[in-house]
C-alpha cells in the first residue's frame, strides 16, 4: 500500500499542467521529476541519467551552431552548485521535431545543512517569440530595401519631428547628409521660416487623426535645401505603429 503525503497530487498536477519544462535531478544526476512539458521536449523520465544516459535531443549554445556538452548545461552546471539564469540555447530533437529556442534557469538544491541533493532546471519555449522577432527583422530589412532604392525622399521623425532615419534619396534632395539630419528637428532643417507654423499645425492635426484610426496624409508644400533656395515637393505622411 503506497500513501502519498497531503498535498503531493496537488504538487504533481500543478508541474504536469505547467508550459515549461521542468526537469529535477538527484545529486548524481539521475532524473526524479520530469513534468509533462519536458518529456514531450527532451523525451527524458524519472530514473533518466543526464549526465550519462543516451540523449533524445541535442542542444546547442545562443548561437544556434555551437553543440553544448553535457558539462554545459543549466542542470550539469546546477549540480556543480551553480546558478544559472537565462541562458539561451536551442533544442534539436532526434528525429524529424523542429528546433525549439529555450531560456533555462537552474538552481542547486541543498538540505537543511547546505548539502548539495540535486538541482532542478526549467526551460522556457520562446521559439514562437524568436520567429516573430526574426519575422520583424526581415520585414524590417525589406523595407530599408525598398526605402534605399526608393526615387522618393524618406525621412522618419519621432512624435516631436525629430528626424530618425535619413534616406540616400533625401540627402540629394536637400543637400544634407544622414549624419547632419539624424537628431534634428525636420521644421527646423527643411521646413523655409515662414511655412513653419504652418508645418506644426499640419503635423499636429496629422497626429490627432492618427490617434483616431487614420494612416495617411498627402500635400503640396515648400522646402528648403541647404543651400537655402525653396522648391516644390508633395509630402506623404504615413503613421508607424509598432506592437
Amino acid at each position: 500500500m503506497r500513501i502519498r503525503p497531503p498535498g503531493q497530487n496537488l504538487l504533481e498536477n500543478t508541474l504536469e499542467s505547467i508550459r515549461d519544462c521542468v526537469v529535477v535531478a538527484d545529486e548524481n544526476g539521475v532524473v526524479v521529476v520530469a513534468n509533462a512539458a519536458a518529456r514531450r521536449l527532451l523525451g527524458v523520465e524519472p530514473g533518466f541519467d543526464s549526465m550519462t544516459g543516451t540523449r533524445k535531443f541535442n542542444c546547442f549554445f545562443a548561437d544556434d551552431v555551437t553543440p553544448m556538452p553535457i558539462s554545459a548545461s543549466p542542470l550539469a552546471r546546477a549540480l556543480r552548485g551553480e546558478i544559472v539564469d537565462d541562458l539561451e540555447l536551442a533544442v534539436q530533437p532526434d528525429g524529424p521535431g523542429e528546433r525549439a529556442y529555450i531560456v533555462a534557469n537552474a538552481r542547486p538544491l541543498r538540505d537543511d545543512r547546505g548539502n548539495l541533493r540535486g538541482a532542478v532546471t526549467v526551460l522556457r519555449d520562446v521559439t514562437a517569440q524568436r520567429r516573430a522577432h526574426q519575422a520583424l527583422v526581415d520585414s524590417e530589412q525589406i523595407a530599408q530595401a525598398i526605402i534605399k532604392s526608393s526615387l522618393d525622399a524618406f525621412l522618419q521623425t519621432d512624435e516631436q519631428g525629430v528626424i530618425l532615419d535619413w534616406s540616400p534619396q533625401a540627402e540629394a534632395l536637400t543637400g544634407w547628409t544622414r549624419a547632419e539630419a539624424v537628431g534634428v528637428r525636420a521644421v527646423e532643417l527643411i521646413v523655409p521660416e515662414g511655412d513653419r507654423a504652418a508645418h506644426r499645425q499640419r503635423s499636429a492635426l496629422f497626429l490627432q487623426e492618427a490617434a483616431a484610426g487614420a494612416t495617411g496624409m498627402r500635400y503640396e508644400t515648400r522646402a528648403l535645401h541647404r543651400d537655402r533656395r525653396e522648391f516644390m515637393v508633395e509630402v506623404s505622411l504615413t503613421v508607424l505603429r509598432r506592437g
